[in-house]
């Protein structure tokens, strides 16, 4: 199962209730069009550098207007 991942800030601030971050995504690609006939997808690369896409397991999606 995936997690997104989550960074933690190291400074403590409000009134000091601990309470935990939101995930934060990048955008490593974009879905073009379904490919073969196993639920595959196309996706088209949007980073300088894909062999850093190589290491992760998993991807989440979402809808492009999402936040």
């Amino acid at each position: 199962m995936c997690a997104p991942v989550q960074r933690h800030s190291g400074g403590g601030e409000g009134s000091g209730a601990a309470r935990a971050p939101e995930p934060r995504y990048v955008v490593v690609g974009r879905i073009l069009r379904p490919h073969g006939i196993r639920g595959e997808l196309r996706v088209g690369i949007i980073t300088d550098y894909p062999e850093r896409l190589g290491q992760q397991t998993c991807f989440y999606l979402a809808p492009h207007d999402s936040p």
